[in-house]
């Protein structure tokens, strides 16, 4: 395994391993049981990747050909699920605290499968089609979060929160401007969109970036 491959493959853990943990919190908010938990969760953590491989006829999905995925989803849902159940109070208490950590670890999954949907996209032979790359990012880092929040039967965040779908497309656009443009090595690439991400994220929740609405 290459350094890029295994630098990408890290990245798809950690992206399932950080959105699945927004997801199993954002279920038990909802106080849903333990196996609606460990479903959305899954949902989460592993709905871009599964919406990712269907456009591009990667078939069956990546989560299905290494158990990996969904062992980290489960692990890092029962944890979450646990910590819940065993300190409620704290849980209860301290809601606008566990809320800016559970927006962290979102922002981190959005950025690592944005740079997931991209990689694929650009290993499977589409670097000519510079839109395809920036929409695959962006159904791959959001796609996770929508169905999340069907399954919680919300509006999806990607319509009403802090610029939420508009820092993966920035990301997904800065990411095939310096592969395509500046030459930038994969890595790097990777590394650089993973941070804006983040950063565009938790500068968006802090300041409160929205965009207009009509009334």
């Amino acid at each position: 395994m290459t350094k890029i491959e295994l630098t990408i493959y890290i990245l798809a853990l950690v992206g399932t391993a950080a959105c699945s943990v927004s997801g199993a919190a954002a279920a038990i908010r909802k106080k849903l049981d333990l196996f609606g938990v460990l479903f959305v969760s899954a949902a989460t953590g592993l709905g871009g990747g599964i919406l990712r491989d269907i456009l591009l006829s990667n078939l069956p999905p990546a989560m299905f050909r290494d158990p990996a995925f969904i062992i980290v989803s489960v692990t890092v849902t029962l944890f979450v699920f646990l910590v819940a159940r065993f300190f409620k109070d704290y849980f209860q208490r301290e809601h606008r605290h566990l809320e800016r950590v559970i927006n962290f670890f979102d922002a981190v999954g959005l950025g690592a499968f944005t740079v997931l949907g991209i990689n694929t996209a650009l290993h499977m032979g589409f670097d000519d089609n510079p839109f395809f790359l920036v929409f695959l990012g962006m159904t791959t880092g959001v796609g996770g979060g929508v169905l999340r929040d069907l399954l919680l039967n919300k509006i999806p965040s990607i319509f009403t929160k802090h610029i939420y779908a508009v820092a993966v497309i920035a990301g997904a656009v800065l990411y095939v401007t310096l592969f395509r443009y500046v030459s930038l090595p994969e890595l790097w690439c990777a590394l650089v969109t993973v941070v804006t991400v983040i950063i565009l994220r938790m500068l968006a929740t802090h300041f409160r970036w929205n965009f207009p609405k009509a009334y």
